[in-house]
């Protein structure tokens, strides 16, 4: 793990810790696990591929507390493998952070973020250890609570945030933002708020990425019921480079969830907007797909880059929860053109789907596939990802259990006319703490 990363960590828990809280207020799940995998394809060459028998270690977790006065919930994951040759062994890792504490009851908050993902160097090159690299976002500051004209609550945030990444060197920046935004809750179940927001970028590299003041304004419609929660933004945002360049564009966020049963879930989420690699990666998920301790390391398909693209992204997702069955289905689609990149700009689909069947109540069958196609316009270059697999998890006692499973990961570039795929059998076991 890069030095900057274990210092943000360190942060986070060590402010945590320097506010004591009765033991149950805090919640602390986890899991160990160790095994092997024999992967045919480990360079993910088109010829001549090279298998090899990769062992690992791998630590999830999930640090939860909540009082009066904090709040902290860190969720993470670290996998290390060591290979037989070929490459170097090495540590994967992702990290969601966030510690509240209101120093002044109601009237003064201080936040500390990091947000640790693991992402490609090139997204046209297929997903190998060598094109791997961690970016961090770390972000600190107070918000300041206060009453406007007697009807709305108003919120002052003040931020500094860094943005580091092991390979790309163009994403490294110091950047400071502050926002204010006022709300006025009309019953209990909807609210709208006005925000506005300005941050300055500087990039460490003058000479790969622009300097950028950015300027957001809008307003958010919340309605909160029991079977559905909306969210609507509407506004506008600016970018003023330090050259003289101004970009503008609207903005336009849709979120919604609507539970028309307790077994079904239905989500949506579109937008309009201008976005960056620090935003992009903010959004992750932070855990597993249930919100839980992450299975695994996500790695993503597009290369992080310090310009700001003009995003189109439709999200769609169906959940089902059953007594032994489990389904959910996620289809998306989205556009980014770059101001500073244009050979990135993109168009792109996706689809994701899983199942997971309690075969006996100590025995659960997963499987899962996902597709991805994205097509750079800009350099004729079209890939299409897939990736399928199979598991099968026994469970001996209430925290050991093991775990045997197949997956396929195929990919094809029109560029260079290749088909690549790699198949990867795995066997371990896991000890979790609950």
């Amino acid at each position: 793990m890069p030095r900057r990363s274990r210092i943000c960590v360190a942060v986070l828990l060590a402010v945590a810790a320097s506010h004591p809280a009765p033991a149950d207020a805090v919640r602390i799940d986890y899991s160990l696990d160790l095994g092997g995998e024999h992967n045919d394809n480990v360079a993910m060459e088109a010829v001549d591929p090279e298998s090899q028998n990769i062992a690992q270690a791998g630590l999830g977790f999930t640090i939860a507390e909540e009082t009066s006065a904090v709040r902290l919930l860190l969720t993470g994951r670290a996998d290390y493998l060591h290979y037989e040759d070929v490459y170097s062994d090495r540590l994967d890792a992702m990290l969601r952070g966030r510690f509240d504490w209101m120093a002044i009851p109601d009237r003064l908050q201080f936040t500390v973020e990091d947000t640790m993902s693991t992402r490609p160097v090139d997204g046209l090159l297929p997903d190998t250890p060598a094109n791997r690299q961690r970016i961090n976002t770390f972000a600190a500051g107070p918000t300041l609570f206060f009453r406007w004209g007697g009807t709305m609550d108003g919120a002052a945030d003040l931020r500094f945030v860094r943005d580091t990444a092991e390979e790309t060197r163009d994403l490294n920046a110091k950047r400071l933002s502050a926002a204010l935004g006022a709300t006025h809750e009309f019953d209990g179940t909807s609210r709208l708020s006005f925000n506005g927001g300005m941050e300055w970028i500087d990039y460490d590299h003058d000479d790969v990425a622009r300097d950028v003041d950015r300027q957001d304004a809008f307003a958010r419609y919340e309605r909160d019921l029991a079977q559905l929660q909306l969210g609507v933004d509407a506004g506008w945002t600016r970018l003023d480079y330090d050259d003289g360049e101004t970009v503008d564009e609207p903005l336009f966020r849709v979120d919604l969830a609507w539970t028309p049963t307790a077994r079904s879930r239905y989500v949506a989420f579109a937008a309009r907007q201008l976005s960056d690699a620090s935003r992009d990666i903010s959004r992750l998920p932070a855990g597993g797909p249930d919100g839980g301790i992450p299975a695994g390391v996500p790695v993503g398909e597009i290369s992080p880059t310090s310009s700001h693209f003009k995003e189109r992204r439709l999200e769609l997702g169906y959940e089902y929860t059953g007594a032994r069955f489990n389904f959910e289905v996620r289809p998306s689609g989205y556009r980014a053109r770059y101001v500073d990149a244009a050979l990135l700009d993109h168009d792109g689909v996706g689809l994701a789907l899983g199942v997971v069947w309690t075969l006996r109540p100590a025995l659960l069958l997963d499987a899962s596939a996902s597709y991805d196609e994205i097509d750079y316009i800009n350099l004729d270059s079209t890939t299409r990802s897939t990736r399928y697999g199979i598991g099968l998890r026994k469970e001996w006692t209430r925290n050991w259990s093991t775990r045997l499973s197949w997956a396929r990961y195929e990919r094809r570039m029109s560029a260079t006319g290749t088909s690549i795929s790699q198949d990867v059998l795995y066997l371990g076991v896991t000890y979790a703490n609950r």
